[in-house]
């Protein structure tokens, strides 16, 4: 049974789709993911770029309540990933502003690892399943509301940033908060990236199968000031 969730139709968990966000030089790789899934893929030969693919991406859920999950091809999810999403999603913390997004992935690369760590650290401590932030950091699998997908997304094709900052940069203008999972659901596959990277690892901090969802989510201590993310 979900939760009420405030930003869903009817307050209940819904129905959860899944999509897959793939280019073609991994295109292997993406149709085995939405295969696994279940979920639809968008595929990008080259002629949408990363931006206006994440957007079909987002637009290919059937569904107008419930939830939209959105993996990019790179992503590696835990056993019983469909399972842990759905456990995930029943049992969000109380949160004071209405909540944007659920990031299952916390990098240990860029941005501010140092800051991420502590925490990762700080939640572990707490026995909290969460953290909390005013921006999404990492893009590899996100679930957002379906029913503020077509604001959000309207709002995000004006913004002239890479997809992660201008999903999240939609999302804090309409005052939502973004959750994250602790640990992982999803590692990231790291390999050459299609975007620079600089070369720094792009890995789950924590990455595995969560014993329960519970706790306070524990907030990031400083907002985002640019920077790329992993």
């Amino acid at each position: 049974v979900g939760r009420t969730v405030e930003g869903l139709s009817g307050g209940l968990l819904g129905m959860i789709s899944y999509a897959v966000v793939g280019h073609i030089r991994r295109k292997e790789r993406a149709v085995a993911l939405s295969s696994r899934l279940d979920a639809s893929l968008s595929l990008d030969d080259g002629t949408y770029g990363s931006n206006d693919n994440h957007a079909r991406a987002w637009r290919s859920g059937p569904n107008r309540d419930g939830w939209v999950v959105v993996l990019e091809d790179d992503a590696i999810p835990v056993d019983n990933f469909k399972g842990h999403v759905r456990n995930a999603l029943a049992n969000l913390p109380q949160t004071t502003s209405p909540v944007g997004a659920v990031s299952f992935y916390v990098g240990g690369g860029k941005p501010f690892p140092a800051m991420v760590e502590q925490a990762v650290q700080d939640a572990e401590s707490a026995g909290s399943s969460w953290l909390i932030d005013d921006w999404l950091r990492w893009g590899v699998a996100v679930a957002m509301p379906a029913d503020i997908i077509e604001r959000t997304i309207g709002i995000y094709e004006g913004i002239k940033k890479p997809y992660d900052q201008a999903l999240g940069a939609a999302l804090k203008k309409q005052g939502r908060s973004i959750l994250y999972t602790v640990p992982s659901l999803v590692d990231h596959e790291d390999g050459p990236s299609l975007l620079h990277n600089g070369g720094v690892p792009r890995k789950a901090l924590r990455f595995g199968e969560p014993d329960q969802w519970s706790g306070v989510p524990i907030r990031m201590r400083h907002s985002l000031r640019g920077g790329r993310r992993n």
